[in-house]
């Protein structure tokens, strides 16, 4: 009975996976059945891939949390700008209110000249002020600013 259970298992194993079929019969140096050599190696293969998903998942989380971190902080700040009378021009003040609980370095322009940027670092719970022009024909300026976590 035994032998017979054998002779059909080898016949199902050189059918469905000759591989293995032609592995059955020799043995691995340290002992192992050919076919617990090949269980070895699928295994090892299932470890680096769990290990693979599992880097993959911790850098995406990571990436997330830096994410939702810029996006906090773009929403606990205000910029806005507005003209003071100087003669026949005005100076362009913009100003940024940081309600976050940590300081923030901002960039800060207005419509007239988005290239005239000027820094600022605010802390929490305060507002700053910097003149981005001195002498321009615009007296409704819009004020613009890009802060991040300093």
């Amino acid at each position: 009975m035994v032998e017979a259970w054998k002779q059909t298992r080898a016949v199902d194993e050189a059918l469905l996976f000759p591989q293995i079929g032609q592995l059955s019969s020799r043995r691995a140096p340290d002992g192992l059945p050919a076919s617990g050599v090949l269980w070895c190696w699928i295994m090892k293969h299932v470890i680096r891939l769990l290990l693979s998903a599992a880097l993959i998942w911790i850098f995406s989380a990571s990436w997330v949390l830096l994410k939702t971190q810029e996006a906090a902080a773009g929403s606990c700040y205000r910029v806005w700008a507005e003209a003071r009378s100087n003669g026949s021009y005005f100076r362009h003040i913009v100003y940024v209110e940081n309600d976050c609980e940590y300081w923030l370095e901002c960039s800060l322009w207005t419509d007239s000249d988005p290239r005239a940027t000027k820094m600022v670092t605010v802390g929490p719970e305060m507002t700053e002020q910097v003149e981005t022009s001195g002498s321009s024909k615009d007296d409704d300026p819009k004020g613009f600013g890009a802060c991040h976590r300093k």
